[in-house]
Formats: structure tokens, C-alpha cells, sequence
């Protein structure tokens, strides 16, 4: 496995992270003072929060995922202290009031399952994600006795956004921080596993690798295309000057989000199990697809599997003919009713919509590259349209926002507009032109949108670096 690495920075870049180390550990430093610790050094690292451009939920079938780092991040800062206890605490520039830190002892993480780290570890999310890390840290053997405790401050850089990966963020800085601290040696790759461990059991959500990949090697001002399979080194594109990637916050999150979500993977790796079986009892046995639905031909699954799976089926009728499902994340319902067919469709074909996505961005850099953002635009519509149709993570609030960009279309300067991230309400994303006219177009928009739904849409947007590019800095 090639192990990808930050490319060095620019003298430009540099300025701009030594700027942010400053004013980081500056805030850090108003509750450090406050706690008792046994050296002056700290820890300091960075994560962002990242736009799910396209891919999404099928990394976890073996897409590619197209990604974006915005302005908002999570960044942590570590300070060993002279016993053995553990101390979280979160700051930030969010409007909501500050959380009770969280606090245990190293020692009380032996023998302590996951399930009851899990259930004593409560509050806010962005300081459960990082005491997740703590003990994903914990649970892969290298910490020794040795080891000393640690105050933990978690700066949530406001908002703190679930559709663009905040708590992966949190956990990965945490990781990347704690391992430096502590002198351990994870490669970059193994720190954004720790990272979803800790989301995965701890937060209790059912997510992929993506989330903590694309926070780990984003790039400042770039689209960054991640194989979440092989982890190998990402691709990385700027778009053609004059256009840019921007977040609408539809201002709304359905109660049902998470259960939604959750289903749409159990389902998927239901559909996986059932076209594992049609395709060893077929003469596409030898087809190269390695367990994963979104390396399945397009041509091979109307052809052949389409017609073999079932559009509805109840949960107790599929374990009694397949067995329960081999993830460890997802659990069949019994009593439930799963919609195969529409879910596998979407991850089969989402893996063919990222690689044509990348390939447009990639030629868009061309003198005639409007075109490419056309077709990619178009891209990203299909997209969200499977993601709502098949997937049943869509909303009215996303649909509608989509519908009303997609209206006049390129004539406004917009390419392409899709639901982001765990969908059922919460951010689309959307490619268009930079200028004031489009600006202009996308205000409208807003305004139509607000007075529609009753709710307040939100715009977000810039940059950041990625961790691996922040770096960990020890002051």
C-alpha cells in the first residue's frame, strides 16, 4: 500500500497555518491555564470539515468519493498532565451553550468493553467522538503503561455541520494529536481508522472511512478523490478559475435522519449478499466485482442480475434465506421490509457517476473545459435524484432547493446541485460560477426557497488545509 503524503507547503500556505496555530492555541490556552498539567508543551491539530461532492454513501461499496474541505473544522490541542486521568473539553464559536467536559481515568478503559465506554460516555458529540478516539487508541495495543493523561481542548470552529463530517474531524485531530503527544507511530492511514472506530462505536454511527479520509488528506482550494478500498494516494484538482463549490443549509434535519440512514446501508449490504449468490450461480461467476456492489458493470446488472432481485422483502424472509448480513455496523430487522432492488441500483451506479465526475473536473482545466462543468453538473443531478429515488435519503427541503437551482440552470451560472452527505434534510451542495450574477441568481433562490419551506437557508463556503497538510505542531 503506497502511504500517501502532504505535498510540502507553500511559503504562502505556511504563513497561513503558523497565522491559525497561533490563534488556536491562543483560545486553547484560556482553559489549559485552568488545569493541572505536567509540561508546558502542547499538541495542536486540525481537521475540516469536508463537503460530500459526490459518492457518499457508497464508498462503503467500493466508490470512489469526490470531496471538498470548507472553512469550518474542529481543531484539538493536547496537554499531558501529571496523573492518569483523561479531561475533554469543548470551546468554540457556536451559539450553544458550552458543554460539561468529560473526564475518566486510563485506568478505568481495561477491561471496559466498547458498549459500556459507549453508554457511560454522554453529552455533546464532538467531545464523545474524541473520547472515542481515546479509546480506539487505547484498543490498538500501543499505549504503554507509561503513559500519563492528558487534558483534551475540542474547538469546534462553528457551525458544527453532521452532513460535512464534524464529528470524524473531531475524533481524527484527536487521534492525530494524542499519537504525537503520547510518541506513538500510526501511519496516516491507520490515525483516520482509529478516527471511524471511534464514530462507528462510540457516536454509534454507521459511516465508512470516507468521512475521516477526506478530512486527513483534503487539500486547500482542491477537490480531492479518494479510493476508500485501497486508501492509495488521492487525486487532487482546483477548479477552473471563475467557479466554485458552495453548502446550502436547508435548515431543517428530519427526526428520522440517522434510522434512514442506518436502513440505507443495512440494505445495501443486503443487496450485496444477494447478488453475491445470482452471480455464483450464473456464468458471471469469474466477473472482477472483489464483494463490492459499485464495482459491478452496469451491463452485467440489467443483463443479468436486475430481474433476480427483489424490490421488497421482509427482514425475517432474507435472514431465513441469506443469513444475517457480515457487516459488524449493520443489523436486520425482522419485522422491517428492505427495498433491495432501488438501494443496490444506487451504489451500483454511483460508482460509475464518481468516476465520470472526476474525469469531467479533470478536463475542465481544458480551454473549452465549460463543457466538462456541464456534463458534471449533469452528473451530480443524477445523483441527487438517485439518492432521493433509490435511496430514500432525500427530503422536500433538498428536493426543493435542487429543483429551484436547477431551474434556469447553466444560463444562471449553476452546473450541478446535489443533497450531501446523510441526506433526509441538511446540505446540498452546488457547483457553479463564482461572479456576482450567479450570486445574484443564487440569492433569489434563497429567498424563493425561504418563504417555500418556512425555514432559513445558510450558505457555506471557503477552504481550509487538510490535517495531514495542517500538520501536528508541538509549541
Amino acid at each position: 500500500m503506497t502511504e500517501p503524503q502532504a505535498s510540502p507547503p507553500s511559503v504562502e500556505a505556511s504563513k497561513l497555518v503558523a497565522d491559525e496555530v497561533d490563534k488556536l492555541l491562543q483560545r486553547a490556552d484560556v482553559v489549559l491555564s485552568r488545569e493541572s498539567c505536567a509540561t508546558a508543551t502542547r499538541w495542536l491539530a486540525r481537521a475540516p470539515a469536508c463537503f460530500d461532492v459526490i459518492g457518499g454513501i457508497a464508498e462503503y461499496s467500493g466508490a470512489g468519493i469526490v470531496t471538498a474541505p470548507i472553512a469550518c473544522g474542529v481543531a484539538v490541542t493536547v496537554r499531558l498532565r501529571d496523573d492518569k486521568k483523561i479531561t475533554l473539553h469543548r470551546i468554540g464559536e457556536s451559539s450553544l451553550k458550552t458543554p460539561e467536559p468529560i473526564s475518566f481515568d486510563l485506568e478505568w478503559l481495561a477491561g471496559r468493553s466498547v458498549g459500556e465506554f459507549a453508554d457511560a460516555i454522554t453529552g455533546d458529540v464532538s467531545l464523545r467522538a474524541a473520547a472515542g478516539a481515546v479509546l480506539a487508541i487505547f484498543a490498538g495495543g500501543k499505549m504503554g503503561d507509561g503513559v500519563s493523561g492528558a487534558t483534551i481542548v475540542v474547538d469546534v470552529q462553528h457551525p458544527f455541520l453532521v452532513d460535512a463530517g464534524t464529528t470524524a474531524s473531531s475524533a481524527l485531530a484527536t487521534t492525530m494529536a494524542l499519537v504525537r503527544a503520547w510518541g506513538m507511530h500510526f501511519d496516516p492511514n491507520e490515525c483516520a481508522q482509529l478516527a471511524m472506530r471511534a464514530e462507528n462505536e462510540v457516536v454509534g454511527f454507521p459511516c465508512g472511512d470516507g468521512p475521516a479520509l477526506s478530512a486527513l488528506y483534503a487539500r486547500r482550494d482542491c477537490l480531492t478523490q479518494i479510493d476508500c478500498q485501497t486508501k492509495t494516494a488521492p487525486q487532487h484538482w482546483t477548479l477552473p478559475e471563475g467557479i466554485t463549490l458552495i453548502g446550502i443549509d436547508c435548515g431543517h434535519r428530519h427526526d428520522d435522519a440517522d434510522e434512514k440512514y442506518a436502513r440505507a446501508r443495512t440494505t445495501a449490504f443486503m443487496g450485496r449478499m444477494a447478488v453475491d449468490r445470482i452471480l455464483k450461480a450464473t456464468d458471471l461467476d469469474g466477473h472482477d466485482w472483489q464483494g463490492l456492489l459499485a464495482r459491478v458493470r452496469v451491463a452485467d446488472y440489467s443483463s443479468h442480475l436486475k430481474d433476480h432481485l427483489p424490490m421488497r422483502t421482509r427482514g425475517a424472509d432474507f435472514i431465513g434465506c441469506f443469513g444475517p448480513t457480515a457487516d459488524r455496523l449493520t443489523c436486520i430487522d425482522p419485522d422491517a421490509y428492505y427495498r433491495i432492488r432501488s438501494r443496490t441500483e444506487h451504489h451500483i451506479h454511483e460508482g460509475g457517476r464518481t468516476r465520470d465526475f472526476a474525469t469531467q473536473i479533470a478536463l475542465s482545466a481544458r480551454p473549452d473545459g465549460r463543457a466538462s462543468m456541464i456534463k458534471a453538473g449533469k452528473i451530480m443531478r443524477r445523483s441527487h435524484w438517485s439518492y432521493g429515488q433509490r435511496c430514500a435519503l432525500g427530503s422536500v427541503e433538498t428536493d426543493r432547493l435542487a429543483s429551484l437551482l436547477r431551474k434556469n440552470d447553466t444560463k444562471d451560472g449553476v452546473y450541478g446541485a446535489r443533497v450531501s452527505g446523510h441526506g433526509s434534510g441538511g446540505l446540498v451542495v452546488v457547483l457553479m460560477e463564482a461572479g456576482d450574477e450567479a450570486r445574484q441568481k443564487l440569492n433569489g433562490v434563497l429567498s424563493e426557497y425561504d418563504e417555500f419551506s418556512g425555514q432559513t437557508a445558510t450558505i457555506h463556503e471557503g477552504t481550509s488545509h487538510g490535517a495531514l497538510e495542517f500538520g501536528v505542531h508541538e509549541v
